[in-house]
């Protein structure tokens, strides 16, 4: 004997639009295939028709990013807007290699006249581009 209530579920329960009750859980029959529908149109007389089900449209709200605030590079300040624990940007790795050989000298002189000779005077500044070299 027992303690539980066996309900079954017949063909009129199993139309297009009922709700069933699987494993405790809800579920509703939107549609069938050919077979059923003639099964359903033949035995039983019904027409089976799908149910179009609404989809609800997420409810996702976008907060602006901040202005650039001046403190580092554009991406770090975006990097600490996004997440508690920024990480540090990615390096573009081709531009690097690209710009890897290059070094931009300058050659300068003080604009007033003194003891010291041209050469004496000749300041030299070299650049490199690539951010991983400094001089």
């Amino acid at each position: 004997m027992s303690l539980k209530d066996e309900t079954y579920y017949g063909p009129s329960d199993l139309m297009c639009g009922n709700a069933v009750i699987v494993y405790g859980r809800t579920c509703v029959i939107y549609d069938c295939d050919e077979f059923t529908k003639n099964w359903y149109k033949n035995n039983m007389g019904l027409d089976q028709h799908p149910v179009k089900l609404a989809k609800a449209r997420p409810n996702v709200t976008y907060q602006p990013l901040p202005a650039y605030d001046g403190y580092g590079t554009p991406e770090d300040s975006l990097g600490s807007v996004l997440s508690l624990n920024p990480k540090p940007p990615k390096i573009d790795m081709k531009k690097m290699f690209k710009q890897d050989m290059h070094c931009l000298r300058f050659e300068q002189t003080s604009g007033h006249q003194s003891s010291l000779s041209q050469w004496e005077r000749l300041c030299r500044l070299s650049q490199w581009t690539s951010p991983r070299k400094h001089s």
